[in-house]
């Protein structure tokens, strides 16, 4: 029985792919009009949708540990560089730099044709129809429609809710309600009669816009270059308003930095005096001991004492300048500042164990030693104090930023959609499936005999067939 049953199953299967092919064939012309319907929707929509390109620029985060010298800090713990990039890339998506983008730009206005030029069919260039560069309405204004109707040899007319408002000049600033309105054309690229549709948003609104439409993301894992991109209709714009944003997320890392060094250099201006004084104060005490117990030679290991003394104590009062910077900025509880306390207080232990030290040696060779320490360390934190002086006046030129823009803002030359070869095939394939699955829906609700085979199947005798002749047809 088996073997029955596995041939009628195979039987079956053939009919059904016979049948299959049958309505296929059948129903062949309904199908390559549904799927010419699909090609000529398709080739419409490729070249009557707007083309939209995408503008992209690259910066570089140059991996430093500022300037408050904390770099040691934040590789002792862990992450420094990725923080660092995330960092970068919330202040680009700030509202500090995309506001800046979005006032340079006018992005506050929205500009709608209200009749499409042909030209607009077939280039797709939005960007040399209507250029305004300054559009302010009163607040009860904000997100209304306006209309602005272009008239001839530059004169436009500005309509709000069927009513005139002004009529304008292209160049010249048009005022109306009492000067809370003003709007500024620069250049008005079409037939007279056109009309466009203006709206002014809040600029909150149009930095959230902004915010959503711009990718920001670090290529590769730690690499500090970070890629900003932006896609819209018209290529010009966006290329601009990407140059902007970047240029104002360089400008505002220079500022930082120059507000850190304003900083610095206030702190610096106000140690250096005491350092001074306790450098002066510190020779006059060791050469008054010279003088006073005649010309001393210090032993090897008061030596050795002194150098280490001197090195520890140098890290200290360097320690100690950290914390007071870094106290600005953190909290006594931030990871940062734990980790400054906890060296200060390693170098501070060291310290205590050489005081034992020293406490062995012979009363004048203690004398000497801690004079000679303490002319050596005032002298050597003067001195690196006056140098960082200088870096910070650098700094504060504005002339030293730690990013730069590596590749600047550019459009494909190549609009990213719409991709007009692959909606066109995708169409026709969708057309012929969509054809297939009507002719398959007409065949299921067809109620009909079609062929001798079903009756045979429903166990009802056949006693004849009468072929279709395609000359009665046509009678």
């Amino acid at each position: 029985m088996q073997p029955n049953l596995k041939d009628n199953a195979l039987d079956d299967s053939e009919l059904d792919i016979r049948r299959l092919l049958r309505v296929v064939i059948d129903n062949r012309w309904s199908i390559a009009a549904t799927a010419a319907v699909f090609l000529v929707l398709s080739l419409a929509y490729a070249f009557l949708a707007m083309p939209v390109y995408e503008a992209d620029a690259v910066v570089q985060v140059e991996q430093q540990g500022g300037l408050s010298n904390l770099g040691d800090l934040t590789e002792l713990l862990g992450g420094g560089a990725e923080a660092q990039s995330t960092t970068e890339i919330d202040i680009i998506q700030s509202r500090l730099v995309l506001g800046s983008a979005v006032d340079a730009e006018n992005l506050t206005t929205e500009i709608i044709p209200g009749t499409i030029p042909l030209s607009w069919i077939f280039t797709g260039n939005r960007s040399s129809d209507l250029v305004i560069s300054h559009f302010e309405v009163p607040l009860e204004l904000e997100d209304e429609n306006f209309k602005l109707e272009v008239g001839k040899n530059g004169a436009y007319t500005l309509f709000y809710d069927g009513d005139q408002i002004g009529v304008g000049q292209v160049g010249k600033l048009l005022t109306a309600y009492n000067g809370k309105l003003s709007l500024m054309v620069d250049q008005i690229l079409a037939d007279a009669g056109s009309s466009f549709k203006l709206s002014h948003h809040p600029r909150q609104f149009a930095v959230s816009e902004l915010f959503d439409d711009l990718k920001v993301e670090e290529q590769g894992k730690q690499s500090g270059i970070i890629q900003l991109s932006l896609r819209g209709t018209n290529k010009t714009k966006i290329v601009r308003t990407v140059d902007w944003v970047a240029k104002a997320y360089v400008q505002q890392n220079i500022q930082r930095r120059a507000e850190e060094a304003q900083k610095g250099l206030e702190f610096l201006h106000n140690q250096l005096p005491k350092v001074k004084s306790d450098l002066y104060k510190s020779e006059e005490a060791l050469n008054a001991f010279r003088l006073q117990r005649g010309s001393l030679d210090m032993e090897l290991e008061a030596k050795a004492v002194l150098e280490q003394s001197s090195m520890l104590q140098l890290q200290l009062s360097d320690l100690a300048v950290k914390q007071a910077q870094i106290s600005r900025t953190y909290s006594p509880e931030h990871p940062i500042y734990k980790a400054l306390l906890d060296q200060r207080a390693s170098v501070e232990r060291q310290l205590e164990s050489l005081q034992h030290r020293v406490a062995d040696l012979p009363d004048t060779q203690q004398k000497l030693l801690r004079l000679t320490r303490d002319v050596q360390v005032n002298e050597q934190l003067y001195l690196q104090m006056f140098d960082k002086m200088q870096e910070l006046d650098v700094v504060r030129a504005g002339t030293v930023g730690t990013v730069r823009v590596l590749d600047p803002a550019d459009a494909q030359w190549k609009p990213v959609r719409p991709k007009k070869p692959l909606m066109v095939a995708l169409a026709v394939f969708l057309g012929i499936i969509v054809g297939v699955a009507m002719a398959l829906v007409r065949e299921m609700m067809n109620q009909g005999v079609e062929s001798a085979e079903e009756l045979e199947n429903a166990d009802l005798a056949v006693l004849a067939v009468v072929p279709i002749s395609e000359e009665q047809r046509e009678v």
